[in-house]
């Protein structure tokens, strides 16, 4: 009798087990399985932006223009990232830089960062490819950068991770408006 009741607990035990690890194994490969962030980039205050400064900019001169950067996580887990720089290119010659402070995004949610872009007039100026540029109406920048930081699962799992972002940003001179594509991927 004790081994009948003794099989009957273990069997029933590795049933629960296996409906267990089949349950963990189908949420790890579907609901919290890490899903690639969106970033887009909107600069701010362009229709008030002054372009008679680029005529008589030097070498050294910077301009500030104000942005706001949309971040959404569709993941169950937060993301927490120290401060860094991101650098803007005009055709492979970094001239702006786009400081951003540290936080945490959290889960399932959409947060606008504001920051501002220290554009140096100067080198845009002296790129071969500015005035052709100019003439067509339209500034076409790259930016990228690899964030480095610590996803939170569920609030109890702390993974290293990385989000690793590509944005083309076109600004059209003569309408003042941008479209921003970007690509972001995020590695565990």
């Amino acid at each position: 009798m004790a081994s009948r009741v003794l099989k009957t607990c273990v069997a029933t035990f590795v049933v629960v087990l296996i409906i267990v690890i089949v349950v963990l194994v189908t949420l790890s490969v579907t609901v919290l399985k890490p899903k690639n962030p969106n970033i887009s980039v909107y600069p701010v205050g362009l229709e008030h932006f002054d372009y008679s400064i680029i005529s008589n900019a030097s070498i050294k001169s910077t301009v500030s223009l104000g942005m706001i950067v949309n971040l959404k996580n569709p993941n169950y887990g937060s993301f927490e990232h120290k401060s860094f720089v991101s650098y803007v290119k005009f055709h492979d010659t970094v001239v702006a830089e786009v400081p951003m402070e540290a936080q945490t995004i959290p889960p399932r949610s959409q947060m606008n960062v504001t920051t501002h872009l220290d554009l140096m007039v100067g080198k845009l100026v002296h790129d071969p490819n500015f005035f052709s540029d100019v003439v067509s109406g339209d500034l076409n920048f790259t930016s990228a950068f690899s964030l480095k930081g610590k996803a939170s699962v569920l609030k109890i799992f702390k993974l290293k991770s990385q989000i690793r972002n590509s944005c083309n940003i076109t600004l059209n001179i003569w309408s003042q408006k941008s479209n921003s594509t970007c690509v972001t991927s995020m590695k565990l």
